[in-house]
């Protein structure tokens, strides 16, 4: 099941999704444990992207390759994950990478230690955020984000922004064995996903994410 919140004054649009899962197979928030890796298996940026884009200042480049990644479904890599033994899984969409695995280490009752410099970013989005392109989401998000984080000095606060940035049509965030981690971003990779391990799962600590450069 999922949705989307509009903040207004009416009423805009509804959805609700029915369907089956095999109950042998299915991913929850609860299942992330401590030794797993975290693969990332979208470039992150599309809601800087769209920002520039509404603004008409957003370079070819950077349009072609968010408008690709956004129409880039996920079946490939959730069949990539089941394959390589994924446990747990979310979407990462308008909270953002911080605010969904905040959700899964959390109700899973552990930690998460992200390297920023791993996340994969959309080509020329650093920029446009550096150029303060940056949506009224993404600081929400950030500012949600930082009560349960603890970002290293070195990470700057743009790159910050970007882990909090709100995606549309976002990648998964792949919980699986770390041993099976490095084959499942080649998968990924040799399907045209910009993929990556990006952290790993660890036991419960002070705080939920500790993201270091």
């Amino acid at each position: 099941m999922g949705g989307h919140t509009i903040i207004d004054p009416e009423p805009k649009a509804g959805l609700s999704v029915t369907g089956s899962v095999d109950p042998a197979r299915p991913w929850t928030h609860r299942a992330a444990t401590p030794g797993h890796a975290i693969v990332l298996s979208k470039a992150i940026g599309t809601g800087v992207a769209v920002n520039a884009m509404k603004k008409l200042v957003c370079p070819d480049e950077a349009q072609r390759a968010a408008i690709a990644s956004m129409r880039r479904l996920n079946r490939a890599a959730c069949e990539a994950g089941q394959a390589h033994g994924a446990v747990a899984a979310t979407d990462v969409t308008g909270f953002g990478l911080l605010g969904h695995l905040r959700n899964v280490v959390e109700t899973s009752g552990v930690s998460a230690r992200i390297e920023a410099g791993s996340v994969p970013l959309l080509p020329g989005i650093r920029a446009l955020a550096e150029a303060g392109m940056i949506p009224g989401g993404t600081r929400k998000n950030l500012a949600y984000a930082s009560t349960v984080t603890s970002f290293a000095d070195d990470v700057p606060e743009v790159l910050r922004l970007l882990l909090a940035d709100a995606q549309t049509s976002g990648g998964l965030l792949l919980f699986v064995p770390e041993a099976h981690a490095a084959a499942l971003v080649r998968r990924l990779a040799d399907e045209g996903h910009a993929a990556a391990r990006i952290g790993e799962v660890v036991d419960r600590d002070d705080v939920a994410i500790r993201v270091t450069q």
